[in-house]
Formats: C-alpha cells, sequence, structure tokens
C-alpha cells in the first residue's frame, strides 16, 4: 500500500506474517518498522526491520524520507518480491479455488523471473503458514459423508458449493437409501436442464477420483452427448455400490427433475445399477458391446491360457464370434450362441471338448444372465459402447490430477467441470 506519494520519496507499507503488524519501505533494500510517531509534527520515526541492526529513518509528511542511522547490512533488494510472492501464495491458499499447495506455489513460481527469488519459495518453508491460512477459509476437515453434508447444507458454507458466474448450487442434496448409506448428490439446475432434455444418458461408477473422506466408496456419474461432446450431468459421493443407494440417489434427481425425455441409458454390466434405473425411470438398459466382449476375451485367457489361444487359430475363432454376439438382434442372441455351437461340433471330438467349458460359460454367464441376457444387444443403438462415460472417467482424472483427492479439491474442482459444461453448450450454440 502506498503511504504517500505527495512525498519525495513514495513511502509503501506492507502487511506482516502475523495480522494487524506492518513494515516500510522506499524501495531501496532497506525495511523498517514504525518506532514511534508524533501526530502534532506529521512525522513518524521507524527503526531496521532487523533486530541486530541500528538503521534508523524518519518522514515528515510533505518532505522526503530521511536515513538517520546507517545499516549494518547491504540492501536486499529481493526481499520485497520474495515477500510479495509469498503473500501472493498465502492469499491463493485462502481462495475458495481449492488448489494443492503444491500447484499453487508452482503456479506462483511460473510468473517469477528471478531464479533467487524462485528459489525461496519452497513448500518446506511455506507449508505451515498455507495451512494456517487455510484453516481459516475452509471448516474442519470431514470424517465422514454425513459429517461433509452437514457442512454442505450450512449456509455459512455455502460458497465451497456455489456455481461459477451464478448465485446457484451444485449441491442438490444428500440421499439416505434404505440400506442406511449416505449418499451426496452434486448436480446443478443446469445439470438437470440437460438432463430433462437428453435422449440418451450414460452412467459409470468410478475410484480413481473418489475423495479421501471415510466411507467415501465411489463417484457416481452421469453424462450425456450433444453433437458428439460428452456433457457430464451430476457427481455423486456414493458409500457402497448398493442397489439401495443408486435407486436412493435416483430418486433424488427424479423428484427434482419433474420431467424427462430419455428413455434408454447405457451403463456397464453392473446390476444395482441397471435394477436402479428400470426401478426408479422406467426406462431401457442397454449394456457395453466393449465390456461384453472384453469380458469373454479375458475369460479365454484365463481358462485356454494366452499363448495357447494365440497359437490356435479354431480357439481364437470361437472368442471372436462370441464376442460378436451383442451385436445381434435380442431375439437372435440365443440363435447365434447356438450356431456357434453347432459349428463347433463339427470340429474335431478334441477341439469341441477344449472350447465346450467356454460356450457354457458364455450361455450361463451372458445369456441366462437376468440382466445380462436382457441388455447385452447393442444392435440397431447408435452408442454400441459406454465410451461416453469412460471419456469422462479420463476427463475427471486428468482434472483432478491426484488419487482420492481433498474433499474441497474435490468439490471445487466439480464446480470447475460444471463451468466447462457452460461455455461447451456455448460453443455447441454458435
Amino acid at each position: 500500500v502506498e503511504l504517500s506519494s505527495m512525498a519525495q520519496h513514495m513511502v509503501f507499507v506492507e502487511d506482516e506474517k502475523f495480522p494487524g503488524s506492518h513494515f516500510y519501505h522506499i524501495g531501496d533494500g532497506f525495511y523498517y518498522h514504525l518506532h514511534r510517531q508524533e501526530q502534532e509534527m506529521g512525522t513518524m520515526y521507524f527503526r531496521c526491520k532487523l533486530s541486530s541492526c541500528y538503521g534508523r529513518a524518519l518522514w515528515k509528511f510533505g518532505s522526503a524520507f530521511e536515513h538517520t542511522q546507517p545499516h549494518n547490512h547491504p540492501p536486499d533488494i529481493l526481499f520485497w518480491e520474495i515477500h510479495s510472492a509469498r503473500a501472493s501464495i498465502i492469499q491463493e491458499a485462502q481462495s475458495r479455488n481449492y488448489r494443492s499447495f503444491s500447484d499453487i506455489i508452482r503456479l506462483e513460481k511460473r510468473r517469477i523471473p528471478d531464479v533467487i527469488v524462485r528459489s525461496h519459495l519452497t513448500s518446506r518453508s511455506l507449508r505451515s503458514a498455507m495451512q494456517r491460512a487455510r484453516s481459516d477459509a475452509f471448516p474442519e476437515i470431514p470424517k465422514s459423508l454425513f459429517e461433509l453434508s452437514k457442512i454442505l447444507e450450512d449456509p455459512v458454507w455455502a460458497s465451497l458449493t456455489k456455481i461459477i458466474h451464478s448465485q446457484d448450487s451444485i449441491y442438490l442434496g444428500t440421499a439416505i437409501g434404505t440400506d442406511w448409506s449416505i449418499n451426496i448428490v452434486l448436480m446443478s439446475p443446469r445439470g438437470l436442464q440437460l438432463l430433462r432434455e437428453a435422449i440418451i444418458v450414460f452412467a459409470d461408477g468410478t475410484f480413481f477420483i473418489a475423495p479421501s473422506v471415510e466411507g467415501c466408496y465411489q463417484v457416481f456419474t452421469i453424462v450425456t452427448v450433444h453433437n458428439h461432446t460428452v456433457l457430464p450431468i451430476c457427481w455423486c459421493l456414493m458409500q457402497n455400490k448398493s442397489q439401495a443407494g443408486y435407486e436412493a440417489v435416483l430418486s433424488l434427481i427424479r423428484d427434482r427433475l419433474g420431467l424427462w425425455n430419455f428413455s434408454t441409458v447405457v451403463c456397464d454390466f453392473e446390476d444395482a445399477i441397471m435394477n436402479a434405473f428400470r426401478n426408479v425411470f422406467n426406462v431401457d438398459v442397454q449394456g457395453c458391446l466393449y465390456h461384453a466382449s472384453d469380458a469373454m476375451a479375458r475369460y479365454a485367457r484365463e481358462i485356454f491360457g494366452p499363448h495357447v489361444l494365440r497359437s490356435f487359430e479354431v480357439l481364437k475363432s470361437v472368442v471372436r464370434l462370441c464376442c460378436t454376439l451383442p451385436l445381434l438382434p435380442p431375439h437372435l442372441l440365443q440363435s447365434g450362441l447356438n450356431a456357434i455351437g453347432s459349428a463347433a461340433i463339427g470340429l474335431w471330438d478334441f477341439w469341441y471338448n477344449t472350447v465346450r467349458p467356454y460356450l457354457a460359460y458364455v450361455q450361463h454367464s451372458w445369456l441366462d444372465h437376468p440382466n445380462r441376457g436382457l441388455n447385452m444387444s447393442v444392435c440397431g443403438s447408435d452408442h454400441r459402447t459406454n465410451n461416453a462415460s469412460e471419456s469422462n472417467n479420463r476427463q475427471m482424472r486428468r482434472k483432478f490430477g491426484v488419487h482420492h483427492p481433498n474433499v474441497y479439491h474435490f468439490i471445487r474442482t466439480v464446480v470447475d467441470l460444471e463451468a466447462e459444461v457452460s461455455d461447451d453448450l456455448g460453443t455447441l450454440a454458435m
């Protein structure tokens, strides 16, 4: 802060580390504390900031800043820059843009050209001050999803979930399942509107970015696709993967949604998700071609061995045909597997007996399965895989950058992701 621009020398006052304490300087590399002040004369007397130095100065309003006693040390020209950089870092640690300490320090270093100044900005020297600053700006880290829900419902901390450029909140509510699981739903009014207008949605759970809150098992996400662009709609912190938990989350969304147009949900072959969407929204559920074929191929490698599977074309042929079964219409799935079985019978007895257990696996684990058998066909679908969800998961991993982030880092990043959806919609509308 500039104390006076009328004097021959501008006198600047800067905040110290501790609240209410200041130091003064004129940009010459010497720094002072206020020693005493004569109000009537308008004179301020200063002593050197270093307690071991007898340097003194005075300043009268309207006059030049005057050094009255010499310093016993050379000027420290870089102190101001170091102090300013530290202050900027501390200020960022207090902001609601919850970045990691290392990211804050790295970004500040990038804007500083002087290598000596950068060398003073270390995590070791700054961490304690940054932790103190952050503890004043954020509530205590919650020990459970229940504690987190209480924080998010407290108006004092409403700014944590405030949407960028809006007064709305991304916190939709907390859903408690019939199994008493606690699930926190983050979904903005814009996300609700996207879901109302969506024709098809994609759902998946991911563990990598689940915040480090005890009891938070996964992050369940819902996305849609518009003009070949993946648009995330909803993020849910879930205590488990139970059907009761999914139904509680989807029921909360349905109650806020009112009306919806989507008639199909694409997801991996997770029974709890499939049953929950059917029970809550009464929509069709479609599986994922990639996950079906990948599971069948993986099982083949387990029972035959990778080397044997690579060495014998007859085995590879049977496995490949089974992996293409989801491309058939639902009413032809059984006929397709029967045709593969008939072709296998025409092989030597050795080969038929070899592939028979694999064909039995496809029959029992897929076609006869109450969910997989109903939902494995992707025939006629514009979206044969759940790649929209997988793409969103990859984007989130890149955005978060860490495994199991701090919960406030997680919320801040979700707010940023929601803002990017707004930007994407604006671009698509052009």
